[in-house]
C-alpha cells in the first residue's frame, strides 16, 4: 500500500494516528506511526536544510547475539599501606597496563606524570595528560595468596568497561564448571586492565596466561585458571542479547609522533624550497680565483715532516717590491734596546725563536742564501701583551711598509672558504 492508501484505511477505520488502535488522538501519548511517515517527504527537508553536504555516515552493528562475558578475574591490589579487592581484566590485546585514577588514589599510589595517549580500533584515540607511572602488587583474591609485581602501570581518568555478572545458575548448568572453584560476581566491573607488558613480570612469572581450562564441545565459552585464579569468558547460550562491543587498548609510541612532526617538516620544507637551488660553483672574484689556482697547484704534503706547506699567494706574477733591510734593520735595533731594558722580555724572545726553530719553523740562513733582489722582503717582529690573559706572543709585522708599501699588499687575501655564519643564521629555522 502506498501512503495515501494507508492514510485513507486509516481515516475510514477511525484509528489512531499514532498506535494504530481504536481510540482518540488526543487521549494516545505516542508518536505517530512510522508506516504513516513520508520517507520522500522527509529526505527532500533534510537535503533543503544542509544543502549540498553529505549526511555523516553512521556505523552500527545490529542484530541480536549471544552474550559475551569478558576475562573478568577477582584480584587483590596492594598499595602503600593498604590492598582493595576488585575485578581486573586480562587482556592480551593491550599493549600496556592501565589503572583507574581512582584507584590508583585509594591504594596511595603516585609516580611521575607522563602523557598517554590511547588507541583503539579505527583509529580513535584518547589522551591522558596528567597520566601517572605507577608500580603495585597482585595477588589472588583469597588471603596469603601470592603476590605478584605490576610495572609501569598508566593511570587514566575512567576505563568505563562493561559491567557484568556470573551467577551461580551458569555455573551449575555447565558440566565444565562444576568441579573447580569458580568465583561468582554480580554486576562486576573492571577497574585495571593488565596488558602484554606485565603478563610476566619481573621474577618470570606468568601471571595472566593460562595454565589450565575447561571447554564443552560446539560451545564458545571456556574457563582457564592462571596464578591469579579461575576466570570464565566467551559467549553464552543463555540466550540473552547484548549488543556487541570490541575492547582494545594499546599505548601510542612517542617515536611515531614524533616521526609523524619529522615528516611534516620535511613536505613543508620541500614545498617551501620549490625553484630554489645551490649553486654547485660559488661565485668568487679574479683575486680570489687566482689565490685558489695557486694554492691547488702549490700546497703540498711532506711525508717526512708530517705537514703541508704551500707557496704565497702573489698578487701578480713578478712583483718589484722596495728594499726593505734598512727598515727591518731599524726594527730590529729598537727592539734590542727594549731587550736590553726588559730582561723577561729578552727571555721571552729567545725562548719563542729557539722553539720555532726546533719546530722546524725557522731555520737560519747560510751566507750563500743571503741574496737581495726585487722579491727579497724582510719582516720585523715585535711582541703583544693581553692585558686581561696577562699573556705576551710575538707577531710578524707584514704590515710594516716602506715607501707605502707591505707585504701585505703584494699578497692576495684568497677565497673565505668557511661557512658563513650569516647565511647559517638566515637559513635557521
Amino acid at each position: 500500500m502506498s501512503r495515501n492508501q494507508r492514510w485513507d484505511f486509516v481515516r475510514n477505520k477511525n484509528l489512531c494516528y499514532c498506535c494504530l488502535e481504536e481510540h482518540t488522538v488526543r487521549s494516545c501519548r505516542s508518536k505517530r506511526d512510522a508506516l504513516l511517515h513520508s520517507y520522500q517527504a522527509t529526505e527532500e527537508a533534510g537535503n533543503a536544510t544542509t544543502g549540498s553536504r553529505r549526511p555523516p555516515a553512521v556505523l552500527f552493528h545490529g542484530g541480536e547475539s549471544s552474550k559475551a562475558l569478558f576475562r573478568y578475574i577477582k584480584v587483590q591490589l596492594y598499595g602503600r599501606n593498604c590492598y582493595i579487592n576488585t575485578f581486573a581484566l586480562v587482556d592480551e590485546g593491550a599493549a600496556c597496563t592501565l589503572i583507574e585514577k581512582d584507584l590508583a588514589d585509594e591504594l596511595g599510589l603516585d609516580g611521575p606524570e607522563k602523557e598517554l595517549c590511547l588507541r583503539w580500533t579505527g583509529e580513535i584515540s584518547q589522551t591522558e595528560p596528567a597520566s601517572k607511572l605507577v608500580n603495585l602488587q597482585i595477588s589472588a583474591a583469597n588471603q596469603g595468596a601470592t603476590r605478584y609485581d605490576l610495572k609501569g602501570v598508566r593511570t587514566v581518568a575512567h576505563l568505563d568497561l562493561p559491567i557484568q555478572s556470573l551467577g551461580e545458575k551458569l555455573i551449575k548448568s555447565r558440566s565444565d564448571l562444576k568441579s573447580i572453584p569458580m568465583p561468582t560476581y554480580r554486576n562486576a566491573k573492571a577497574r585495571l586492565i593488565i596488558g602484554l607488558d606485565n603478563i610476566k613480570t619481573r621474577e618470570n612469572a606468568i601471571v595472566g596466561v593460562p595454565l589450565e581450562g575447561r571447554e564443552l564441545e560446539g560451545d564458545d565459552f571456556v574457563a582457564v585458571r592462571c596464578r591469579l585464579g579461575w576466570s570464565a569468558y566467551g559467549r553464552q547460550c543463555s540466550g540473552e542479547a547484548s549488543r556487541p562491543r570490541i575492547l582494545h587498548v594499546c599505548e601510542c609510541n612517542n617515536g611515531d609522533r614524533l616521526h609523524d612532526l619529522d615528516e611534516a617538516m620535511r613536505n613543508h620544507f620541500a614545498l617551501e624550497s620549490l625553484g630554489v637551488t645551490v649553486a654547485n660553483k660559488p661565485l668568487r672574484s679574479k683575486e680570489d680565483e687566482r689565490a685558489a689556482c695557486i694554492m691547488e697547484a702549490k700546497t703540498t704534503f711532506d711525508p717526512e715532516a708530517k705537514r703541508w706547506q704551500t707557496g704565497l699567494l702573489w698578487r701578480y706574477d713578478k712583483m718589484i717590491l722596495p728594499n726593505s733591510y734598512p727598515m727591518a734593520l731599524g726594527r730590529l735595533r729598537c727592539l734590542e734596546a727594549k731587550m736590553a731594558k726588559d730582561p723577561a722580555l729578552s727571555q721571552f724572545l729567545m725562548e719563542s725563536m729557539k722553539s720555532y726553530q726546533e719546530k722546524g719553523y725557522t731555520r737560519q740562513l747560510v751566507r750563500e742564501e743571503i741574496v737581495s733582489n726585487s722579491n727579497s722582503w724582510y719582516l720585523p717582529i715585535f711582541t703583544v701583551t693581553n692585558p686581561n690573559k696577562k699573556k705576551t706572543r710575538m707577531v710578524w709585522d707584514a704590515a710594516a711598509e716602506v715607501n707605502g708599501l707591505s707585504l701585505n699588499h703584494a699578497l692576495l687575501k684568497g677565497p673565505d672558504i668557511l661557512v658563513s655564519l650569516m647565511g647559517v643564521l638566515i637559513r635557521f629555522r
